[in-house]
Protein backbone atom coordinates (compact mmCIF):
# COMPACT_ATOMS: atom_id res chain seq x y z
CA UNK A 1 0.00 0.00 0.00
CA UNK A 2 1.79 3.30 -1.24
CA UNK A 3 1.35 6.27 1.05
CA UNK A 4 -0.91 9.55 1.08
CA UNK A 5 1.58 11.72 -0.09
CA UNK A 6 -0.62 14.48 1.10
CA UNK A 7 -1.01 13.22 4.44
CA UNK A 8 2.34 12.40 5.01
CA UNK A 9 3.44 15.86 4.19
CA UNK A 10 1.07 17.27 6.92
CA UNK A 11 2.57 14.28 9.58
CA UNK A 12 6.08 15.64 8.75
CA UNK A 13 5.23 19.32 9.38
CA UNK A 14 3.49 18.41 12.17
CA UNK A 15 6.54 16.21 13.99
CA UNK A 16 8.69 19.31 13.03
CA UNK A 17 6.89 21.35 15.58
CA UNK A 18 5.50 21.18 19.37
CA UNK A 19 1.59 21.31 19.82
CA UNK A 20 0.92 24.07 22.34
CA UNK A 21 -1.51 21.77 24.46
CA UNK A 22 -1.99 24.66 27.19
CA UNK A 23 -3.51 27.08 23.89
CA UNK A 24 -6.09 23.60 23.45
CA UNK A 25 -7.02 23.56 26.87
CA UNK A 26 -8.03 27.34 26.62
CA UNK A 27 -9.62 27.14 23.86
CA UNK A 28 -13.15 25.63 23.47
CA UNK A 29 -13.19 23.76 20.07
CA UNK A 30 -15.76 21.94 19.61
CA UNK A 31 -14.20 19.95 16.28
CA UNK A 32 -11.08 19.42 18.45
CA UNK A 33 -13.75 17.81 21.40
CA UNK A 34 -15.94 15.82 19.08
CA UNK A 35 -13.29 14.29 17.19
CA UNK A 36 -11.54 13.29 20.23
CA UNK A 37 -14.56 12.11 21.88
CA UNK A 38 -15.49 9.87 18.60
CA UNK A 39 -11.53 8.75 19.11
CA UNK A 40 -12.66 7.26 22.44
CA UNK A 41 -15.66 5.62 21.81
CA UNK A 42 -14.62 3.94 18.39
CA UNK A 43 -11.89 2.50 20.21
CA UNK A 44 -14.16 1.65 23.20
CA UNK A 45 -16.35 -0.05 21.01
CA UNK A 46 -14.18 -2.02 18.49
CA UNK A 47 -16.36 -2.75 15.92
CA UNK A 48 -15.13 -3.88 12.59
CA UNK A 49 -13.03 -1.83 10.57
CA UNK A 50 -12.55 0.17 13.72
CA UNK A 51 -8.84 0.71 12.48
CA UNK A 52 -10.07 3.31 9.38
CA UNK A 53 -12.17 4.96 12.05
CA UNK A 54 -9.30 5.79 14.19
CA UNK A 55 -6.98 6.65 11.74
CA UNK A 56 -9.53 9.05 9.88
CA UNK A 57 -10.18 10.30 13.65
CA UNK A 58 -6.24 10.70 14.05
CA UNK A 59 -5.82 12.65 10.76
CA UNK A 60 -8.69 15.01 11.53
CA UNK A 61 -7.22 16.11 14.48
CA UNK A 62 -3.91 16.85 13.11
CA UNK A 63 -6.04 18.93 10.42
CA UNK A 64 -7.55 20.62 13.36
CA UNK A 65 -4.10 21.66 14.85
CA UNK A 66 -2.74 22.88 11.29
CA UNK A 67 -6.04 24.32 10.80
CA UNK A 68 -5.89 26.31 13.96
CA UNK A 69 -2.21 27.24 14.18
CA UNK A 70 -2.08 25.22 17.79
CA UNK A 71 1.44 24.75 17.52
CA UNK A 72 4.47 26.40 17.60
CA UNK A 73 8.02 25.95 16.13
CA UNK A 74 10.37 24.02 18.07
CA UNK A 75 12.61 26.01 20.18
CA UNK A 76 14.33 22.87 21.36
CA UNK A 77 16.14 22.34 17.84
CA UNK A 78 18.83 25.29 18.20
CA UNK A 79 22.30 24.03 17.47
CA UNK A 80 23.03 24.70 20.78
CA UNK A 81 20.61 22.48 22.22
CA UNK A 82 20.80 19.65 19.60
CA UNK A 83 24.74 19.62 21.04
CA UNK A 84 23.51 19.79 24.52
CA UNK A 85 21.14 16.59 23.68
CA UNK A 86 23.44 14.93 21.86
CA UNK A 87 25.97 15.48 25.25
CA UNK A 88 23.71 14.40 27.56
CA UNK A 89 22.85 10.80 25.22
CA UNK A 90 26.60 10.70 25.07
CA UNK A 91 26.25 10.89 29.27
CA UNK A 92 23.65 7.88 29.51
CA UNK A 93 24.93 5.81 27.26
CA UNK A 94 28.10 5.85 29.46
CA UNK A 95 25.72 4.92 32.57
CA UNK A 96 23.85 2.09 30.11
CA UNK A 97 27.14 0.42 29.21
CA UNK A 98 29.27 0.98 32.48
CA UNK A 99 26.41 0.68 35.59
CA UNK A 100 28.04 -2.63 36.81
CA UNK A 101 31.34 -0.82 37.21
CA UNK A 102 32.82 2.06 39.35
CA UNK A 103 31.78 5.22 37.40
CA UNK A 104 32.95 8.67 38.20
CA UNK A 105 32.33 11.93 38.11
CA UNK A 106 35.22 13.23 36.05
CA UNK A 107 34.23 9.79 33.50
CA UNK A 108 30.62 11.04 33.32
CA UNK A 109 31.89 14.85 32.70
CA UNK A 110 34.43 13.43 30.37
CA UNK A 111 32.08 12.09 28.57
CA UNK A 112 30.11 15.24 27.64
CA UNK A 113 33.14 17.19 27.25
CA UNK A 114 32.75 19.44 30.38
CA UNK A 115 34.47 20.38 33.48
CA UNK A 116 32.75 18.19 36.38
CA UNK A 117 31.52 21.34 38.12
CA UNK A 118 29.77 22.34 35.01
CA UNK A 119 28.69 19.14 33.91
CA UNK A 120 26.80 18.32 37.65
CA UNK A 121 24.89 21.78 36.73
CA UNK A 122 24.35 20.59 32.93
CA UNK A 123 22.64 16.98 33.91
CA UNK A 124 20.93 18.69 36.68
CA UNK A 125 19.37 21.08 33.96
CA UNK A 126 18.56 18.19 31.65
CA UNK A 127 17.12 15.25 33.73
CA UNK A 128 16.44 17.44 37.12
CA UNK A 129 18.41 14.74 39.21
CA UNK A 130 22.17 14.98 40.39
CA UNK A 131 23.99 12.59 37.87
CA UNK A 132 24.88 10.08 41.29
CA UNK A 133 20.76 10.35 41.58
CA UNK A 134 20.35 9.27 38.02
CA UNK A 135 23.00 6.80 38.47
CA UNK A 136 21.55 4.84 41.36
CA UNK A 137 18.35 5.42 40.27
CA UNK A 138 19.38 3.47 37.07
CA UNK A 139 21.00 0.58 38.87
CA UNK A 140 18.07 0.44 41.18
CA UNK A 141 16.12 -0.46 37.67
CA UNK A 142 18.02 -2.68 36.65
CA UNK A 143 18.31 -4.09 39.92
CA UNK A 144 14.40 -4.38 39.77
CA UNK A 145 14.08 -6.21 36.28
CA UNK A 146 16.86 -8.99 37.65
CA UNK A 147 14.50 -9.26 41.42
CA UNK A 148 11.95 -10.16 39.14
CA UNK A 149 13.07 -12.67 36.79
CA UNK A 150 15.75 -14.16 38.31
CA UNK A 151 16.53 -16.23 41.63
CA UNK A 152 19.72 -14.39 42.45
CA UNK A 153 20.33 -13.42 45.97
CA UNK A 154 19.95 -9.93 46.74
CA UNK A 155 23.56 -9.48 47.70
CA UNK A 156 24.52 -10.84 44.38
CA UNK A 157 22.00 -8.09 42.46
CA UNK A 158 23.26 -5.56 44.34
CA UNK A 159 26.97 -6.18 43.83
CA UNK A 160 26.14 -6.77 39.96
CA UNK A 161 24.16 -3.66 39.47
CA UNK A 162 27.29 -1.33 40.92
CA UNK A 163 26.70 -1.29 44.55
CA UNK A 164 29.39 -1.83 46.90
CA UNK A 165 27.94 -1.78 49.90
CA UNK A 166 24.50 -3.63 50.38
CA UNK A 167 23.10 -1.32 53.08
CA UNK A 168 23.44 1.41 50.48
CA UNK A 169 21.97 -0.55 48.41
CA UNK A 170 18.81 -1.08 50.35
CA UNK A 171 18.71 2.36 51.40
CA UNK A 172 18.84 4.03 47.57
CA UNK A 173 16.09 1.00 46.75
CA UNK A 174 13.92 2.09 49.12
CA UNK A 175 14.09 5.92 48.05
CA UNK A 176 13.09 5.16 45.14
CA UNK A 177 10.75 2.83 45.26
CA UNK A 178 9.05 3.02 49.02
CA UNK A 179 10.19 -0.36 49.87
CA UNK A 180 12.85 -2.92 50.28
CA UNK A 181 14.31 -5.07 47.77
CA UNK A 182 13.16 -8.21 50.11
CA UNK A 183 9.51 -7.14 49.90
CA UNK A 184 9.73 -6.07 46.32
CA UNK A 185 10.84 -9.50 44.96
CA UNK A 186 8.02 -11.03 47.23
CA UNK A 187 5.46 -8.63 46.16
CA UNK A 188 6.11 -9.45 42.54
CA UNK A 189 8.81 -12.41 41.47
CA UNK A 190 7.50 -14.67 38.39
CA UNK A 191 10.75 -16.00 37.15
CA UNK A 192 11.06 -16.24 33.50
Amino acid sequence: MKKDNVCQKFIQDIMNHVINIKEFYKKETSEFHKAVWQLFDVMDHKKYGYQLIVQGCLYQLLGIILENGDYVTDSLQTPQNHRRILQLKQVLEVIENSYPDQITLEQLSKAAGMSPKYFCRFFQEMTHKSPIDYLNYYRVERACYQLLNTDTSITDISFGVGFNNLSYFIKSFKKYKGITPAKYRKLNYSPI
